[in-house]
């Protein structure tokens, strides 16, 4: 097994384990509240909904890139490169989905520390915004790379 297989299977299992707790949330935290994607997104920070928008727009690449990859004939000068690009766009919205993270809890620590100490029930919209926008990150590249996994497996 190599590293490029544990990596998708880490990623995988991040995404999914990141949209299991989502779940959690909303059913432990927010009952009688009607969540959806678009809600989600009008509620968020400024600041999550501009890296949201950037992951938005580095998936789509990332996708068709990984199409692409999966399409081509078995070749091993085009497919080093595509798999450079793959991997830097990955890491690129991983960042993304990473920054995100540490931006919200930065600032939810700084309000803790305005108002005193609250419940996790308080905090749990913002820990839903967050899950929100890193599994948005998760996903595609779960999916490329798992596509890019298929593409290594093809025979020639």
């Amino acid at each position: 097994m190599n590293r490029s297989t544990i990596a998708t299977g880490v990623i995988l299992l991040a995404a999914l384990v990141s949209s299991l707790v989502q779940i959690h949330l909303v059913n432990a935290y927010l009952q009688g509240f009607q969540v959806t994607v678009f809600g989600l997104f009008m509620t968020l920070h400024p600041v999550a909904k501009l890296i949201l928008i950037q992951i938005i727009i580095f998936a789509a690449p990332l996708l068709i890139l990984a199409l692409i990859r999966l399409a081509q004939s078995p070749s091993p000068n085009t497919k080093r490169g595509l798999d450079i690009a793959l991997w830097v766009l990955s890491g690129l919205i991983l960042f993304l989905g990473l920054f995100n993270v540490f931006f919200s809890e930065l600032a939810t620590y700084q309000a803790i520390q305005e108002v005193g100490p609250v419940s996790f029930a308080i905090t749990a919209p913002n820990r839903l915004e967050w899950l929100f926008v890193l599994s948005y990150a998760l996903w595609p590249i779960a999916i490329a790379l798992g596509l890019q996994q298929l593409a290594f497996r093809r025979k020639v």
